[in-house]
């Protein structure tokens, strides 16, 4: 018999308007679901509520979305304040919020159960307990970078990462974990890296979605930079790779200021990356504002975005939205989000952080002496940023979730 989903409970610990990452995953998800037509009945925190409750009143009326704000009591708050509290808080969080599910299970009816935030496969959920079809995902979490690569690191970042992959590797025997996806009906996975870790049993029910999109293409007017200018955003952390950027930077620069590199955002990685910044053109600027930022992406030639392990990549699609050819690496989500019709991606395969930065170095001197090989890649990226739009990210999902229920 087919199963027609029309009553949806989705769990978004992290829902917040005007907000990227986890937040904005959460968000952008239910607001489009309840625009396709679903009764929409969403879990999330007590202190997204303000948040949540002046976007809506900005939004067109949705009489089909529904929100319940679950909190632990404050002696939990407390713990969640020190070391790995924040783990320790979740995942009493999702224990929590299974009679919440309940109870709206018998008023509702519910014909499926999605968990989308947070989105990492070492983090369970329990509403496969409310014995309804379970989605658990898009989840990543399982994105690594070589021991060759990592090496370029700073010993206190590189131990952060062998930690981390030493972690994930326990994760993947955790016994709650696979009695979660024994229950589940399909794995969402964000990219081939953690569909591939997840265990082999659950072959018959992973897959690749995307959890991310964008609002759709902000066309801009054409630059005329004399230089070729180079931007990223986001925080500054050891993955997040930025000392490749940096290394490569100083290499293109070192005889003459070639090339212009700004960095917009903030982290505890900042006073390292000043450090190692020799070039004159490399700038760092602190946050700003959305709209200041629309501005800045709108000057610029290209991002650059050299990510040891991001599952996905929103900064990516926000540079598609406004035309920006895409710099990466082939690791994690930037290598499904970027190719050679919009961007560059970079070989890592075997290869050392100086090795990578050099490669980047050569890519920015070819793009310098050449920019009209950024024009078909701008065409692109616009294109790239309508095909990932929300509406259709979501669209797509749950399109394929219905079909494969189905079968």
């Amino acid at each position: 018999m087919a199963t027609t989903i029309k009553s949806i409970i989705v769990s978004a610990y992290a829902c917040e308007p005007n907000k990227g990452s986890e937040p904005g995953i959460g968000w952008h998800w239910v607001i489009e679901l309840a625009r396709l037509g679903y009764d929409v009945n969403v879990i999330t925190r007590l202190n997204n509520k303000d948040n949540i409750e002046k976007a809506i009143y900005k939004l067109e009326s949705f009489d089909n979305l529904t929100f319940y704000y679950y909190d632990l009591p404050k002696w939990a708050k407390t713990i969640k304040k020190g070391p790995f509290g924040i783990y320790f808080y979740y995942f009493m969080w999702q224990i929590g919020i299974v009679s919440l599910a309940k109870k709206i299970n018998a008023e509702k009816s519910i014909d499926l159960v999605h968990h989308i935030t947070f989105g990492v496969f070492r983090q369970p959920s329990f509403l496969w307990k409310l014995n309804k079809p379970f989605v658990f995902g898009p989840a990543g979490g399982a994105e690594m970078a070589s021991h060759k690569l990592l090496r370029s690191l700073p010993l206190k970042e590189y131990i952060k990462e062998i930690t981390r992959i030493v972690v994930n590797y326990v994760y993947k025997f955790s016994p709650i974990l696979n009695r979660m996806y024994k229950q589940t009906d399909i794995i969402l996975c964000k990219t081939d890296d953690t569909l591939n870790f997840i265990s082999s049993k659950f072959s018959n029910k992973k897959y690749v979605e995307m959890d991310i999109g964008t609002l759709g293409a902000h066309k801009t007017e054409g630059k005329n930079n004399k230089k070729l200018k180079v931007l990223y955003v986001g925080r500054f952390l050891g993955w997040k790779g930025i000392h490749l950027s940096i290394d490569a930077i100083n290499k293109v620069n070192k005889d003459e200021e070639l090339v212009d590199f700004t960095l917009i955002g903030r982290g505890p990685f900042k006073e390292y990356l000043q450090s190692k910044a020799k070039s004159k053109s490399i700038k760092f600027i602190d946050w700003v504002a959305q709209d200041e930022l629309f501005n800045y992406y709108s000057s610029f030639d290209c991002f650059l975005f050299p990510s040891l392990h991001d599952s996905s990549g929103s900064v990516i699609l926000e540079a598609y939205s406004f035309g920006l050819p895409v710099i990466s690496l082939d690791i994690g989500g930037p290598n499904k989000l970027v190719d050679k019709t919009c961007g560059f991606k970079i070989n890592t395969s075997k290869k050392s952080g100086s090795e990578v930065s050099t490669e980047i170095a050569n890519l920015l001197n070819t793009i310098n002496n050449d920019k009209e090989i950024l024009k078909p890649l701008k065409i692109e990226a616009f294109k790239k940023a309508e095909y990932y739009k929300w509406s259709n990210i979501v669209k797509r999902a749950y399109n394929f979730i219905e079909n494969k229920l189905n079968e």
